[in-house]
């Protein structure tokens, strides 16, 4: 991985020279002192509303309102909501300072010296990112409560620490790149990097510009960015770049007719041209200089709906990739008392209850996907039937579930014909009789009739057909008798059940956009109007809902995100899901969605499964 990922870079460092070859002469551009800025050490500005760092402190104005905060401050960010302006500071080189016109005010003291620091926010929520000397950043999370802001018991301007991440040696400078979630920071000597803002996304440093083999000269220091342009400064030149979600541009290369240490930089206004306020950290002076206005994309970026979960379970008490796939045992009588069973694919299968909280663990070894059946019997008894996939065994291990408690114990295996077992699911059959699917690696599907009898429970194989490489997740449609598969490469998979000479048929290809490798999951959700086919989009932590009947067509597709309020992180890197249409009680009472999080925040811990009440993904929907 690591010489993957050098390659990529020295690679982005060849593509940034190549496509800059026709901008190597600089365009010379004259800079202005601001005389009326004199004494100034740091500005934000927008309208009416400004922040002035001063000497004596921190100078507020307001229209013909004017505020002054005493200390010995550096830096200033500014977030606007609403209208109102709220203005971000450093006290006494390590304390986080928030503060407005109104004299609202947020201290928090950081583990290091802050270096440098940026914000934004958009209509609902935003951020602010800190750099510290340590050479860690802290990333917190920005959200309104309207109800205090119009009580006035308290700031209305929530902030929450999401997390601490490892930065680039010396970075100093940043700014936030909104249109495509992500910081932009520099390293003193190397460059300017890109990282992700996002807490589902995986944490992966990209490549800007370098000084080394880009089109920086020298070590860069202050950044602006408008809309999808983003200008640097090294020395005495400006560098301009355009933005999108996997390139950056450089455009052209502007000299200033001196050498400044730029510590602030500005943009003022993009009317005719693009004018920019620059802090001279030298000689403690501003000066101001315009360039041709480029054609800017003000579009906004395709996003994808973002649904909350409601509950988290207890974390899997293993380290790595441990919880994989669940299966929802809904109670008879009372919904709220329904079960959710994980498996766990270093050591057996767990149970959580509807808050999340484990009832019972059983330790039987690497079961990787699970799912069970309500309505059977055992020996003549009442009772419903799990079952997984047995990875140290290749076989596929039954379990009984009482049928009125959920209570789960351990019954018998079935030996398969198969190596290197993985997928699972379970059906019925047109006459009713349950089955179990199982899948191995090598793409090979077999299909087992469960029968009872005073002996217990025995499985015959009664069918075998194959992928064309590596499966996992599968549905058995229980309204159509049609076998749905994923391969995780290549798309997914129907199979014909009620008929005896059927072969897989692949009705939806992984296509980069909605439907990105690895396909993972998957499950219904039944309706008698319509049901809704539900796959675990891997490859962008996302999840899809298809239609059920042919063409299999596309309805919606989502992402889990963060639930501050509940303190739940969302959920990324999806193996497993299940979901049932059944009422769970109160905030389930449409179903719930429960899927697999790879990736476990606030606070970093391991593995567990995430609740997903039906009701929001509907209102996504617009529903």
């Amino acid at each position: 991985m690591k010489t993957i990922y050098f390659y990529v870079l020295i690679m982005l460092s060849m593509v940034l020279m190549a496509c800059s070859s026709e901008q190597d002469t600089p365009v010379v551009i004259d800079t202005q002192e601001k005389g009326s800025l004199q004494g100034v050490l740091g500005l934000q500005s927008s309208g009416d509303q400004s922040a002035r760092i001063t000497e004596q402190g921190i100078q507020l104005l307001a229209g013909s309102k004017e505020a002054m905060v005493n200390g010995d401050f550096e830096v200033l960010s500014m977030i606007e909501h609403k209208g109102e302006a709220w203005y971000f500071t450093i006290e006494k080189s390590r304390e986080l300072v928030m503060l407005n016109q109104q004299g609202d005010t947020f201290k928090q003291t950081l583990p290091a010296p802050i270096e440098g620091m940026c914000s934004d926010f958009n209509e609902e929520e935003g951020v602010v990112f800190v750099l510290m000397d340590n050479g860690e950043g802290i990333q917190f999370h920005l959200g309104f409560d309207e109800r205090k802001k119009a009580n006035k018991s308290n700031t209305p301007l929530q902030i929450t620490k999401l997390r601490t991440l490892a930065l680039p040696p010396l970075s100093e400078y940043c700014v936030i790149d909104s249109r495509f979630d992500r910081v932009l920071l520099s390293e003193h000597g190397v460059g300017v990097w890109a990282m992700p803002l996002d807490l589902e996304q995986e944490m992966q440093r990209t490549l800007v510009d370098t000084v080394a083999q880009g089109q920086l000269r020298k070590t860069p220091t202050a950044m602006a960015i408008h809309h999808d342009r983003l200008w640097v400064t090294d020395g005495n030149a400006l560098n301009q770049y355009q933005l999108g979600l996997k390139s950056f541009t450089f455009e052209q290369r502007y000299q200033f007719s001196d050498e400044y240490e730029a510590d602030q930089l500005l943009l003022s206004s993009v009317d005719a041209k693009a004018e920019f306020l620059l802090l001279d950290d030298n000689e403690k002076r501003w000066l101001t200089f315009v360039i041709e206005k480029p054609q800017f994309n003000d579009q906004g970026v395709p996003s994808i709906a973002r649904v909350k979960p409601s509950v988290e379970t207890q974390p899997v008490p293993l380290q790595g990739d441990v919880a994989d796939d669940p299966a929802i045992w809904v109670h008879p009588k009372d919904g709220k008392k329904s079960l959710v069973l994980g498996t766990n694919k270093k050591a057996g299968l767990h149970v959580y209850d509807l808050a999340g909280s484990e009832v019972q663990v059983i330790e039987n070894g690497r079961l990787n996907n699970v799912d069970l059946i309500q309505g059977f019997t055992l020996k003549g008894l009442t009772m419903d039937i799990a079952a997984a996939s047995h990875r140290d065994h290749s076989s596929i291990v039954l379990f009984s579930m009482d049928a009125q408690t959920g209570l789960v114990n351990v019954q018998n295996e079935i030996n398969t014909g198969l190596t290197d077992v993985y997928g699972f699911c379970m059906g019925r059959d047109p006459e009713g009789n349950p089955l179990a699917l199982i899948n191995a690696k090598d793409g090979r599907y077999e299909v087992y009739a469960i029968t009872d009898s005073l002996q217990g429970w025995q499985g015959e194989r009664v069918r075998e057909f194959a992928l064309p490489s590596q499966p996992e997740g599968c549905v058995y449609d229980r309204q159509q008798h049609l076998i749905f598969m994923g391969e995780e490469d290549g798309g997914i998979w129907t199979l014909d059940y009620q008929s005896p000479n059927s072969q897989p048929k692949k009705v939806v290809s992984v296509n980069g956009d909605w439907l990105v490798d690895d396909v993972e999951g998957m499950d219904i959700y039944y309706t008698q109007e319509k049901s809704i086919l539900v796959v675990s989009s891997q490859g962008n932590d996302s999840y899809v809902l298809l239609d059920t009947q042919a063409p299999h067509s596309f309805i919606h597709n989502f992402k889990i995100g963060l639930n501050l309020s509940a303190g739940i992180d969302g959920a990324s890197e999806t193996d497993g899901l299940s979901v049932t249409s059944a009422n769970l009680g109160k905030g389930f009472e449409k179903g719930m969605l429960v899927v697999q999080d790879g990736r476990n925040y606030l606070p970093d811990d391991l593995q567990n499964f995430k609740y997903v009440a039906w009701q929001d993904i509907l209102e996504s929907m617009g529903q």
